[in-house]
This record gives C-alpha cells, sequence and structure tokens, in this order.
C-alpha cells in the first residue's frame, strides 16, 4: 500500500528503487537510503477488512462491485473500476476490493473484502473513526447471503 501512497504523491516507490538497486542500473550519484529517509514522515492511509458477521456459515449471493466508491449522506456510491490504492482520486473515496467469490461458501468471521483509502480510518486507541464505522455497516449491508450450500459450488457459474 505504501508504495501505492508514493505513486499518488508524485514520488519513486521504494519498491522500484530497490528493484533497480538489485539490476545495479540506479545511478552512483544517487543514493536509495537518502531518498528513503526524505520519505520518512506521515503518508496517510488505511485499510480495512470486513468479516462476515453472521456468526454461522453462508454464501455470497450478491456483493459490491470492486472499485472506487464515494462516501455520501445516502450511503456510498459507485465511482469508477480500480484496483489500487493509487487509483483513489480523493480522501472521502475508497477502494473495495479482495471480494469473496461468490456461491461460495463463507465461515464466520471469514474475511469477504478489503477496503482501503487515502485517509486514516483509526482514532486514539486503534478504535475506528464514526467515519469508517458507517463505511464498514453501510459495505456490508451491500452483501446478500443465502444459507451454506445452497447452491452446489462444484458446479460452475456465471460471476454476477
Amino acid at each position: 500500500m505504501l508504495n501505492f501512497l508514493y505513486q499518488k504523491a508524485d514520488l519513486i516507490p521504494i519498491i522500484a528503487l530497490h528493484f533497480s538497486e538489485h539490476l545495479d542500473c540506479t545511478p552512483e550519484s544517487f543514493s536509495v537510503e537518502e531518498y528513503e529517509n526524505e520519505l520518512k514522515g506521515s503518508h496517510e492511509g488505511g485499510t480495512l477488512y470486513i468479516r462476515n458477521r453472521e456468526r454461522k456459515i453462508v454464501q455470497i449471493n450478491s456483493a459490491p462491485k470492486p472499485g472506487v466508491y464515494k462516501i455520501t449522506r445516502q450511503g456510498i456510491s459507485f465511482v469508477k473500476d480500480a484496483y489500487h490504492i493509487g487509483e483513489v482520486p480523493k480522501k472521502n473515496h475508497f477502494l473495495i476490493q479482495q471480494v469473496h467469490p461468490l456461491k461460495r461458501n463463507v465461515g464466520p468471521i471469514e474475511t469477504i473484502c478489503k477496503i482501503q483509502t487515502l485517509e486514516s480510518v483509526l482514532e486514539d486507541c486503534n478504535i475506528l473513526t464514526p467515519q469508517y464505522k458507517k463505511v464498514v455497516d453501510l459495505v456490508y449491508e451491500e452483501f446478500e447471503f443465502m444459507p451454506e450450500n445452497t447452491y452446489d459450488s462444484s458446479i460452475l457459474y456465471e460471476a454476477i
């Protein structure tokens, strides 16, 4: 995530520097260590994992589409297709990714999706901010669950 935040801030991602260092194609006048020291500071962002709250095995019948969403007064709304945090345009937007496959069994507390944002999701004492508590609840409401084994997962299906 940090590499994408650097990219978003028009900085060279550390992974690219270490890769060029490994290939021995970094200019002699450029010090990766000095560059890393210059980058130290605050690069705000957050990651949340939403888990199955049903306390039983269920199957996901429908789920939010992966991509960028924004927080609105009415809830959340889809903005655009995206695959990494570097594509999130603003702080009040967030990325839904790693959505659990539909029609497959999901155990209690198993992860059903991941949310990434350009802002902090925690207050002091590692408690979710009220805004992101609401986001977690709204995203969870976008999932529709069925009882386990409702769908025979050994049969191929078309994703919705």
